[in-house]
């Protein structure tokens, strides 16, 4: 009962990911360029959060931020087809290969990036809160974005043309 319903909602994030990104509101992150520069917008906003909670020193704007970084989280699962939570036997060849190469990469790049996350975190305890905010936030979008971002860097130009 709980795979079934599991699969249902993933089923349902599939198909809304696959209906938003036909829309016209998605057609810029259609392209590999597109998506190369949302991977860069995310990126930006990541650097952001610490950044503004350094400078401003005001923990309602990182909060404020988590708006903007929301949206290209869900842009990037969008702009990817929801091709890292769809099932396996859904995805033909070239996307199953694309999709194991992902987790090979990302995940040790990720599994770095928490080592120094450790230390970033342990360093933000001794600053303010808005900074430590910041530089979470910042780690925990790395460590779960990184494979949405390799893959909307590395998806061919006409992912849909092929399926």
């Amino acid at each position: 009962m709980a795979t079934e319903r599991i699969a249902h909602q993933s089923a349902w994030w599939t198909r809304a990911c696959r209906r938003l990104h036909d829309s016209r509101i998605t057609a810029p992150f259609r392209s590999r360029a597109g998506r190369q520069r949302l991977v860069g917008l995310y990126l930006v906003v990541l650097a952001a959060l610490p950044v503004m909670g350094w400078l401003t020193g005001q923990l309602w704007v990182v909060l404020l931020l988590l708006i903007p970084y929301a949206i290209g989280s869900l842009l990037l699962g969008i702009a990817t087809q929801g091709l890292l939570d769809r099932p396996l036997r859904s995805l033909d060849e070239r996307q199953v290969h694309l999709r194991r190469s992902l987790f090979r990469e990302p995940y040790a790049t990720g599994a770095s990036l928490g080592l120094v996350g450790g230390l970033v975190v342990a360093v933000a305890t001794l600053a303010d809160e808005a900074l430590m905010m910041g530089l979470v936030v910042t780690v925990l979008g790395l460590l779960y974005g990184v494979p949405s971002m390799v893959l909307a860097w590395r998806m061919p130009e006409n992912p849909a043309g092929d399926e």
